[in-house]
């Protein structure tokens, strides 16, 4: 299997290359091939520990958010993620995601 190399870091500014997915990695069948990419990988670490909304997402991990909000409906789908919401200091239902520990038997 080949790995997609077109999401590397930048190793200068340490961030993420701003190519937009594929969209044959996010309506792939096999999420072998979703978790391929880079995007991907690091929004599942960084909701890994703690539940973070879309813009805090969007903010440490510099992407765009209608990346992020295609990337963590189709994690959800998957049942990679759980989203809860929480109220706001402004009285707005905000989403907040978090990696769903998968437990093999």
């Amino acid at each position: 299997m080949m790995l997609d190399t077109r999401f590397a870091k930048n190793h200068h500014t340490d961030k993420l290359e701003s190519k937009p997915i594929a969209e044959k990695d996010l309506h792939s069948g096999n999420i072998l091939d979703l978790l391929q990419n880079n995007y991907i990988k690091s929004i599942l670490e960084s909701i890994k520990i703690d539940p973070k909304s879309t813009f805090q997402l969007c903010v440490e991990l510099k992407i765009s958010s209608s990346t992020v909000y295609r990337i963590l409906q189709k994690l959800h789908n998957y049942g990679l993620i759980k989203r809860t919401y929480k109220i706001s200091d402004t009285g707005k239902r905000v989403g907040m995601y978090k990696f769903r520990e998968i437990q093999c038997q």
